[in-house]
């Protein structure tokens, strides 16, 4: 009688085991399609993810949108991508640090740009921390970005809309910075 119940208790261990290993691979895979391999921050999915999150809150305040890229980041590149990857992983935590409290960061799609979402009564925190990264960034021994920055009132936008504003801005911004 003793040796089924045996049985019954080591199926069970069993089962239990591996209930904990698919769960185990389910976070895992999860944590994986919502996170950048390199950088570890939130991927551009994860960014929409949060994105439709705010815009769907109901609140009315809209959302604020802030797009960096970095400058000449193509000559890390030239000396091996390991030196690139380490400016990459440099830069992306002392932006995110630089905003942590007031946006959501994350690695926009999979060069060199990161977004950030915000809150818009944030805006000005958001472009006065990119603002002095961005003259730290002007010695020589810094690394240099760009930035577009804005706020959208009317939720009724699609954040790709919302994105291409922002993209626009920067873009004119690395132009000023070159001349």
């Amino acid at each position: 009688m003793e040796t089924p119940s045996l049985w019954v208790f080591a199926f069970v261990v069993l089962l239990a085991f591996g209930l904990i290993v698919l769960l185990w691979l389910w976070l895992s895979e999860r944590r994986r399609a919502l996170h950048d391999d390199l950088t570890g921050l939130p991927n551009y999915r994860a960014f929409l993810l949060q994105a439709a999150k705010h815009l769907h809150k109901g609140n009315n305040r809209g959302v604020g949108l802030a797009l960096t890229d970095m400058d000449d980041f193509r000559r890390y590149n030239e000396s091996g991508y390991q030196e690139g990857d380490k400016i990459l992983i440099a830069f992306s935590t002392t932006l995110c640090e630089a905003v942590k409290g007031y946006a959501f960061c994350a690695r926009y799609r999979l060069g060199d740009e990161f977004v950030l979402l915000f809150d818009p009564g944030d805006e000005h925190i958001i472009l006065t921390r990119l603002q002095t990264l961005s003259q730290q960034g002007k010695d020589a021994s810094k690394l240099r970005f760009s930035y577009g920055i804005g706020v959208f009132k009317d939720s009724g936008d699609s954040i790709e809309s919302m994105l291409e504003v922002v993209q626009r801005k920067l873009q004119m911004n690395k132009k000023i910075q070159e001349v």
